[in-house]
């Protein structure tokens, strides 16, 4: 079945705090390739990282994902593990051979418990870190600030 709603939200702009600083740090925004072959999926990841204020590409496959970040440059990727053509395990791999870990941080999405039960699997195919579906704003923002920044560091 395939349900769809839609409700009509004004959105509302807060007001200017007068206790905030205008010379507060503002959070970093990076170029991100998401590898994600559920366009459902892909498109809520998208919108979250968008609304972080992050760059978003979508690709829905991991050769595609491969290809694009053969040639585009990216701040990091967000790879799904199982998709058609080519699964996220064999991109990164791929990717493995072109960048570090630190130069391309590649963080895993699954919703897949029993690889996540098993770190080594994400570790073994060159991935920083990884996250599971469905994966929370603050938990992608949290992972993309250590990894990226991490690497901007080093």
């Amino acid at each position: 079945s395939l349900f769809w709603f839609e409700l009509p939200f004004e959105v509302s702009v807060p007001p200017h705090c007068a206790s905030c600083s205008e010379s507060a740090p503002s959070t970093p925004h990076y170029r991100l390739l998401v590898a994600e072959d559920n366009p459902i999926v892909a498109r809520v990841l998208k919108l979250q990282l968008e609304e972080l204020g992050h760059q978003v590409t979508n690709v829905a496959d991991g050769l595609q994902a491969f290809e694009l970040a053969s040639h585009e440059r990216f701040d990091a990727v967000i790879m799904d593990c199982q998709m058609p053509h080519m699964d996220g395990f064999e991109a990164t791999r791929r990717l493995r051979e072109l960048y570090t870990p630190q130069e391309l941080p590649i963080i895993a999405l699954t919703a897949n418990a029993r690889i996540v039960e098993n770190y080594s699997t994400f570790s073994k195919a060159g991935m920083n870190d990884y996250l599971i579906k469905p994966a929370l704003s603050q938990d992608l923002q949290r992972l993309l600030l250590r990894w990226v920044d991490s690497s901007a560091a080093a």
